[in-house]
């Protein structure tokens, strides 16, 4: 019998209304490396390499929000991009870890880089 006394529910009614909704991955593993790529070379990104993109701090970063939104939104990841925006892309704390926005290259990850190689 139904919740309201009168003739029984549908076996499928019943399952409609006790299906788990559909649950979203915040990334997916094949994507993880692209996005990881990505991030590297938006941090390695300065006016003084030549090859990345604009030959400014602005222009570099208007290229990298520009790709890291375009990937996340042909691939559906708006979780990923929030993430990304509140603590990586955002005015704020671009500045903390962008080689762009700081005249001078740190020698020390450099160093690190070509010692890795």
């Amino acid at each position: 019998m139904n919740s309201h006394g009168g003739k029984p529910d549908s076996l499928e009614s019943v399952q409609e209304q006790h299906e788990m909704p559909e649950t979203r991955t915040f990334c997916p593993s094949e994507l993880k490396e692209d996005i990881l790529s990505m991030i590297e070379r938006h941090y390695c990104a300065h006016p003084l390499i030549p090859g990345y993109s604009s030959p400014t701090p602005e222009g570099i970063r208007a290229w990298a929000v520009k790709q890291m939104y375009n990937y996340c939104v042909t691939n559906d990841l708006r979780e990923v991009w929030a993430y990304l925006w509140g603590n990586w892309y955002r005015p704020g704390r671009w500045e903390l870890w962008a080689r762009s926005s700081h005249e001078q290259i740190a020698v020390l990850k450099t160093t690190m880089i070509l010692e890795a190689q």
